[in-house]
């Protein structure tokens, strides 16, 4: 039988392992001739009918039509059974011609319209790709090259992880497809796959030991060499609160001078990891020595060491976990009523070389009115827990309150220092003591990161004339629990105010400080005075400061930013802001005592 008379006995013909004949020679003719007869450059014809629906696509022949034709089938979300392609030369001009389409089963009439409607979007995209088709071939050429490059870097991870890749590198969201989409293709091609391969293990390995430790920062140096230059690799991964970008800069340009950053990437987690990537070059275009990187480390070292002190030494200094504990416990008893889950929060009150003294704070539900022996029970099942605990010890808990249908309790503990490698691994047993005996618990702190890293994101949008980098900084240089109950309209207002300070000071001849002060709005009126006090010297006058507005509600935060050091105080009477002669009043007293002060 030949194959006329094969297509005039069936519709369709499908053998057992391969297609025969799919388009009937009538239709195949029919199509052809449509497209061919067409003077335009794009010309496209859609035809379903008889279990079969097709388009035929004709333009003038550059590199890449089909794949284009193809690719945006595909990613409307068709499987074609069928692709035919082939070029004609009519009238001087050279034309592909492309026939693909689907088979439709039982005479599937929906699915047939919505490949029709599909298709025909082709029609407007081809005509605006053919005017740059070189520009189109180009990108194609770079797609193939960044699939090798993807390819190339999957099998040395396949080897370096011996065939067992983690999930979170793999997939349309994995590391490695947005490590290739973020990197351009000079950096792609310039690098070796096994150099890339480590990059990726070592960001996706570090994000995930931040997430188990509970936050303690995390860092990786490795020498690399690229087509035409010698780089040191730095990744440093950690919660973006205690991670700098500016400062990290700054501490390598110290410890390696005349160095240059070559590439720097970073990216934030959904749960508040940042992960930073910075590659530089040494002063003699070489990467770092055994010494240099020595040196380095040592600087790293320092800076995640005085980050996390730095904050403790706000917290402490100007405010005390006594503050924490009346801005904190209402946030607390209202997140533990409105969710129904029991939430503690851990910080640490002191530290030495030998030992850390922490403070904790658990608020639980109440099951009933009667259940005061039962929650003793558990009280005393933490402590004991605790206690046996090598390494940490109970200082004192006091006797629980009850606040209606909430047991708020509070206990102090000591850490010897030398029993953890990381003070997280002593937060790791509190929680998991206070897991035993109370159930599964929220960590108040791991909620404020998350609600950080949304708060972030909207402020940076009312931002635009202020850099990410500095407004991240100054963000995570507000006071915690100012940047938990606030709404972010605020919060860019303290950044904008602390921004603005700064910058007078730093951009014109004003001498050792400027003070500046603006109300707080809310709907209907002030409901906070915000007095922003900058200096080129450290603020060793803060208790000063803070004696001016003693009498009323302050909320300081600090922000130390390019040499200069930005004292915020939102002040409050009667949850409102201060009247104008007053506000004026506290603004010359404090402009007096720093000119005093010299």
């Amino acid at each position: 039988m030949n194959p006329e008379n094969r297509e005039t006995d069936s519709k369709l013909h499908i053998g057992d392992t391969c297609p025969v004949v799919i388009i009937p020679g009538e239709r195949r003719r029919r199509i052809y001739a449509d497209l061919i007869d067409s003077e335009e450059d794009v010309s496209i014809t859609v035809d379903v009918s008889d279990n079969l629906a097709l388009l035929g696509v004709s333009a003038v022949d550059w590199a890449g039509l089909a794949s284009v034709v193809v690719g945006e089938l595909h990613h409307e979300g068709w499987n074609l059974d069928l692709l035919e392609g082939f070029t004609v030369e009519r009238n001087g001009v050279r034309r592909g011609i492309i026939i693909t389409g689907i088979i439709l089963q039982n005479e599937q009439t929906v699915r047939g319209q919505k490949f029709r409607k599909d298709a025909e979007k082709l029609s407007t995209l081809l005509k605006r790709l053919a005017v740059g088709r070189a520009g189109i071939i180009s990108l194609l050429n770079r797609s193939s090259d960044r699939v090798e490059c993807y390819q190339g870097i999957l099998e040395e991870l396949d080897r370096i992880y011996y065939g067992n890749i983690p999930e979170g590198i793999l997939g349309p969201s994995g590391q490695l497809v947005l490590f290739i989409s973020s990197r351009s293709d000079q950096y792609l091609l310039a690098r070796k796959k096994d150099d890339l391969a480590w990059i990726v293990k070592t960001n996706h390995d570090l994000v995930e030991k931040v997430r188990k430790k509970g936050g303690v920062p995390y860092y990786r140096i490795r020498n690399i060499r690229a087509t035409s230059e010698h780089l040191t690799g730095i990744n440093i991964v950690g919660y973006e609160r205690d991670i700098s970008f500016q400062k990290l800069i700054t501490t390598l340009s110290v410890a390696w001078p005349g160095a240059t950053v070559r590439h720097q990437r970073r990216y934030t987690t959904a749960d508040g990891i940042v992960s930073i990537r910075v590659e530089l070059t040494g002063p003699n275009g070489m990467s770092a020595t055994r010494e240099e990187l020595k040196v380095v480390r040592s600087y790293l070292k320092k800076l995640l060491v005085s980050r996390g002190i730095d904050r403790l030494r706000t917290i402490h200094h100007y405010g005390g976990t006594e503050h924490i504990g009346r801005a904190l416990l209402p946030l607390l008893i209202k997140e533990c009523r409105t969710t129904g889950i029991n939430q503690a929060y851990i910080a640490m009150e002191s530290t030495t070389t030998f030992d850390a003294e922490l403070k904790m704070l658990l608020v639980t539900r109440a099951v009933d009115a009667a259940d005061i022996q039962e929650h003793d029970g558990k009280i005393l099942t933490l402590v004991r827990s605790l206690s046996q605990t090598k390494g940490i010890g109970v200082k004192s808990f006091k006797s629980p309150t009850r606040r209606g249908d909430i047991w708020v309790d509070i206990f102090d503990f000591v850490v010897e220092r030398e029993q953890f490698f990381h003070m997280e691994d002593a937060y790791s047993i509190v929680k998991q003591a206070v897991r035993e005996s109370f159930g599964e618990f929220r960590d108040f702190d791991q909620g404020m990161r998350l609600n950080d890293v949304n708060m972030l994101d909207t402020i940076k949008q009312m931002l635009p004339e202020i850099p990410e980098t500095v407004t991240t900084d100054f963000y995570y240089s507000l006071e915690d629990f100012l940047r938990a109950s606030s709404p972010a309209e605020e919060l860019a207002q303290h950044i904008s105010v602390a921004f603005r300070t700064m910058n007078e000071l730093l951009s014109c001849n004003v001498g050792r400080a400027v003070v500046n002060c603006e109300d707080v709005m809310g709907r209907k009126r002030s409901i906070a005075t915000l007095f922003c006090v900058a200096s080129l010297r450290e603020c060793r006058h803060m208790e000063a400061l803070l004696a001016i507005v003693r009498d009323f509600t302050v909320t300081a935060s600090i922000i130390r930013w390019s040499g200069a050091v930005s004292v915020l105080l939102r002040v409050q009477r009667s949850s409102r802001g201060l009247p104008p002669e007053e506000s004026e009043a506290i603004l010359e007293t404090i402009t007096k005592r720093l000119n005093e002060n010299g």
